[in-house]
């Protein structure tokens, strides 16, 4: 059977780096929506961790950022870098979820 990994691994490089490439283009123009956009494309590259990680936690963390990114370009915030907190936050939770599923795993 064929190692899909290094595949997904470049095309997943690819979508961080076009994402980086939005946010930074968005800094300068609009930049309300520079980090939502770099959410969303955070969110986009943790949907092919699912497959090189054999994990689905990977896909609700990719759709929580996506929601995140698109709620705050929908919706900005009054309060500038509230969105990059729900992003933090987020990770953290998830972070955490994939902690105790590893540790549970182990024994």
């Amino acid at each position: 059977s064929r190692d899909w990994s290094s595949d997904v691994c470049s095309s997943d490089l690819i979508v961080l780096f076009a994402g980086i490439l939005v946010a930074w283009v968005l800094l300068r123009h609009a930049s309300s929506l520079a980090l939502p956009a770099l959410a969303i494309a955070v969110g986009a590259r943790y949907f092919s961790f699912r497959t090189m990680y054999d994990e689905v936690v990977f896909w609700i963390l990719g759709g929580v950022l996506m929601l995140i990114g698109a709620g705050a370009m929908l919706r900005p915030p009054a309060t500038p870098g509230v969105a990059a907190l729900e992003v933090g936050a987020a990770e953290c939770v998830f972070a955490l979820v994939l902690l105790m599923r590893w540790r549970r795993e182990r024994v």
